[in-house]
C-alpha cells in the first residue's frame, strides 16, 4: 500500500464522516427551539452547527490530499465554532437569568443581537473561552475539561500549523514528500477532532439538555395526541449513539458527570 493508499484508508475519514453527519442530524432536531434574548430567523445554534459540519467536510476534503496543515487552520476554525457556540449560550442563559417583571418590557441580549446584525464582531476566542471557564453554571464540567493541558495543547498544535511555526509544519503540507511521521500526524489530528467534538457536546449534553430530546414528545403533540409520560426525557437515539461512540469510548470522567447530572434518559 503507498502513501497515498495509507492517507486515505485512515480512520480519520470515518470520524470525519460520522461527526459530521452528527452535526447536521443536530442542526435539524434543534431547529424547532426558540432561542431567547435575541431576534433571529430560526435557531442560530441550529446555523452554527450546520455551518460546523461545513467545516468538517473541508477538513476531510484538506486531508484526502494529505495537506496537513491546512486541515490544522480549518481545526482550529472548528475549535472557534465550539467555543463561539458555548459563549453565546452561556451570554443568553446569563440574559434569561436575569429577567423579571421588574425590567419588562425586555431589552435584548446586546453582544449577540449586534453581532447577528452585523454592527460589531464576536470577541477573540481568549474572550470568550475566558468567559466559559469563569462560569459558575459550567464549573463542573470545566473542573474535568480543563483539569490538564490538553486543550491547551490542542490550541497550540492548531496556531503551529496555521502560522508555519517551525519548519516541520511547512513541511506536513508538502504532499509529495515521503515522511515517515505522516501516519503518525494522521492520527493526532483525528484525536484532536475528536476531542474538540467532545468539548463541544460536554456542553451541550451538560448545559442544554433539551436539546437531547428525541421527536417521540413532539411527533404526539403535533399529531393531536397526549404525548406517553415522561417523553420529554427520552434522548435522541443519534444523540445517545454518539455519547456511547464517543464520551464512554474516550472520555468516561465527562460521560460520568453528565449521566450524573442528567435529567435526560441518557444511558
Amino acid at each position: 500500500m503507498n502513501d497515498g493508499e495509507l492517507v486515505r484508508s485512515h480512520a480519520v475519514f470515518d470520524d470525519l464522516a460520522y461527526i459530521k453527519k452528527f452535526y447536521e442530524r443536530l442542526s435539524s432536531g434543534i431547529f424547532q427551539w426558540c432561542r431567547f434574548g435575541v431576534q433571529a430567523k430560526g435557531n442560530i445554534d441550529s446555523f452554527l452547527y450546520s455551518s460546523t459540519a461545513g467545516t468538517l467536510d473541508s477538513i476531510a476534503l484538506v486531508l484526502a490530499n494529505a495537506r496537513i496543515a491546512d486541515a490544522y487552520a480549518l481545526l482550529r476554525r472548528f475549535q472557534d465554532s465550539a467555543v463561539l457556540n458555548v459563549y453565546v449560550d452561556e451570554l443568553c442563559d446569563e440574559w434569561l437569568s436575569s429577567m423579571s417583571m421588574s425590567n419588562f418590557p425586555f431589552k435584548r441580549q446586546k453582544t449577540i443581537e449586534e453581532w447577528l446584525q452585523g454592527r460589531t464582531p464576536i470577541p477573540d476566542y481568549r474572550v470568550m473561552s475566558q468567559k466559559i471557564r469563569q462560569s459558575h453554571r459550567l464549573s463542573p464540567l470545566n473542573d474535568i475539561l480543563y483539569s490538564n493541558n490538553r486543550y491547551k495543547k490542542l490550541r497550540e498544535r492548531c496556531n503551529s500549523y496555521t502560522h508555519f511555526n517551525f519548519y516541520h509544519n511547512v513541511l506536513f503540507n508538502d504532499n509529495e514528500i515521503l515522511l515517515p511521521q505522516r501516519m503518525k500526524v494522521f492520527e493526532r489530528i483525528r484525536l484532536d477532532i475528536v476531542d474538540i467534538a467532545i468539548l463541544h457536546m460536554s456542553y451541550v449534553f451538560f448545559a442544554m439538555p433539551h436539546y437531547l430530546m428525541s421527536s417521540d414528545h413532539l411527533d404526539f403533540l403535533e399529531a393531536g395526541m397526549e404525548p406517553e409520560e415522561g417523553s420529554e426525557y427520552w434522548v435522541a437515539p443519534y444523540l445517545q449513539e454518539f455519547f456511547d461512540k464517543y464520551f464512554k469510548a474516550y472520555r468516561s470522567d465527562i460521560a460520568k458527570l453528565i449521566l450524573e447530572t442528567t435529567s435526560m434518559q441518557l444511558n
